[in-house]
């Protein structure tokens, strides 16, 4: 599965700065009628000292608001040279729509382009 939240200008890489938008992907090839989650990978690729790289994101399928929604929180500032990974479960009806929405709450980013994120959905559980 390969469902990735991309801006124009920046392709994979997320980096945006006291911004808030809202990214609905489709996913890219149907689910098992037995999936109950998704599994989104949360990265952030962090370069510099004195930088900061802020990201608040709800994420949730479209129309699955009984479901419930993965809040992701990430605030790291000043650390130099380093990544941080890890995956979160997001609630999945199938008998919903095929699309996963990315509400940003808050953002926060210096220190050049080489601080950004990448969110991903990279597997699902099945029942």
């Amino acid at each position: 599965i390969e469902a990735v939240v991309s801006t124009q200008s920046t392709g994979e890489k997320l980096a945006l700065h006291q911004q808030s938008p809202t990214y609905t992907e489709t996913m890219p090839v149907p689910l098992p009628n037995n999936t109950r989650a998704v599994i989104v990978q949360v990265y952030c690729n962090f370069w510099n000292l004195d930088g900061h790289a802020y990201l608040n994101v709800d994420i949730q399928q479209e129309g699955n608001e009984e479901g419930g929604v993965a809040s992701v929180e990430n605030t790291h500032y000043n650390v130099y040279a380093n990544t941080f990974y890890y995956e979160v479960m997001v609630p999945w009806d199938s008998t919903l729509g095929d699309k996963l929405v990315f509400a940003v709450k808050s953002s926060y980013q210096t220190g050049g382009d080489r601080n950004w994120y990448r969110l991903r959905v990279v597997g699902y559980i099945m029942d």
